[in-house]
């Protein structure tokens, strides 16, 4: 099985995901894809994902094969979005773990004797690192295994970190997307010698510019004042309630202020009742559903600034690496976020963009009128935030650095 164009002498890489668009206006994460496309322009790729309703079972796209394995006979799947607030929201969910499960190690011996790879790409070492390491020992497949932590694979299960370190210790390379993720690997005691860059997601430069037009958009939601933007899920982690609450301060600063929250998820009914019920916010919260990626750079350019309220919710989950906040920075929109971290490598205090302290919505309101009221500034600030994003997250930056990881496993 090769994809077209590529010779018997060109190296295979099996990339495992359960994140992965199923269709081009999909609104799922792209950055597997984007990876993957960057990859195949010198190795020959096969990606693994789960089947979702309107996808493809078998696909060609942009120089990858694409193969989706079927699980679960009914449309609502647990690896529809994000797998552990999946779990969350529906307990019912549970009972199709085992057979996801079960299907993907399956599917991932079927495609080792298929495709026979030179490497898998596991993306989280639960469950696809697993797979990954399941299968290479059932097949006697002498397959190299990188496996790239994202951050809920780390930050959540932590009962499971025994298990993690398992998997992590089969491996022959790893990488994270922050150095706090990088140092949870190490904390779980994974042996001294497995090799664990940081490389951050990346972001198409070419998509997210500062050139999109904004105009008939403005028109047709009504926009006439500062506008704030969140794009993501609407999770605890992403810390939205704490942006809705500080609405009325700057609503008092600015009356024609509005904020556009992109995005759905289990706590979409619960906030948009706290946007109804916050005093003084009435009608200036925008609520716009999950829109497609290729859509996001119109309202990126709309946006006098996007704010990223991220936190770590009650269970110890949090972010990694929001690829969100390089999009917004390569765009050339100002970037607001808290001071989780994982983010720092992103954004640097009033020099890439604006910090705020986590759950505190003075703090957001605060920061949020310091950069309207300082325009000269900010813009100074943005722009060296959309630089430094050109030379640090574009995704020929992060496929590049990758092709050396597998060219160095050869």
């Amino acid at each position: 099985m090769k994809t077209d164009g590529k010779t018997d002498e060109t190296k295979r890489i099996l990339v495992l995901t359960s994140t992965f668009p199923r269709f081009e206006a999909d609104h799922t994460p792209p950055f597997v894809y984007e990876l993957s496309k960057r990859l195949a322009t010198s190795f020959d790729v096969l990606v693994l994902a789960p089947y979702g309703v309107g996808a493809r079972k078998d696909e060609q796209c942009d120089g990858m094969t694409i193969h989706r394995f079927n699980y679960w006979p009914f449309p609502e799947r647990v690896t529809d979005g994000a797998m552990l607030p999946a779990l969350k929201r529906n307990r019912l969910l549970w009972l199709q773990l085992p057979f996801f499960l079960l299907f993907q190690l399956a599917a991932t011996i079927r495609m080792i004797r298929r495709f026979n790879p030179h490497y898998i790409h596991a993306h989280w070492v639960v469950p696809q690192g697993a797979a990954a390491v399941l299968a290479r020992f059932l097949t006697r497949s002498r397959c190299k295994i990188v496996n790239t932590s994202h951050g809920a694979d780390l930050n959540g299960l932590r009962s499971l970190d025994g298990l993690k370190r398992f998997f992590l210790n089969r491996c022959d390379y790893a990488t994270a997307v922050s150095k706090e993720l990088r140092q949870l690997i190490s904390d779980i005691g994974v042996r001294p010698s497995l090799e664990c860059p940081v490389i951050p997601m990346g972001a198409d430069s070419a998509n997210f510019t500062s050139s999109a037009d904004n105009g008939e958009l403005k028109k047709q939601l009504g926009l006439e004042g500062e506008v704030l933007l969140f794009v993501g899920r609407l999770s605890e982690k992403k810390g939205i309630e704490y942006l809705i609450k500080a609405m009325p301060d700057i609503l008092g600063a600015h009356p024609k202020a509005r904020l556009l929250i992109i995005g759905s998820g289990e706590l979409e009914k619960g906030l948009k009742e706290l946007a109804r019920r916050t005093e003084g916010a009435e009608g200036s919260i925008l609520f716009l559903g999950p829109k497609p990626n290729r859509e996001l750079p119109q309202y990126l350019a709309v946006a006098d600034m996007f704010v990223g309220p991220s936190i770590v919710a009650r269970d110890g989950d949090c972010e990694g690496a929001p690829v969100v906040l390089v999009e917004s920075m390569l765009s050339g929109c100002l970037t607001l976020a808290s001071d989780l971290p994982t983010i720092d490598a992103t954004i640097e205090d009033k020099v890439t963009g604006y910090r705020f302290k986590s759950k505190d919505p003075q703090a957001i309101s605060d920061c949020v009128l310091h950069a309207l009221n300082n325009p000269q500034e900010a813009e100074a600030i943005r722009k060296r935030g959309q630089q430094y994003a050109r030379d640090n997250f574009s995704w020929d930056v992060c496929g590049e650095r990758y092709k050396q990881i597998f060219f160095s496993l050869q």
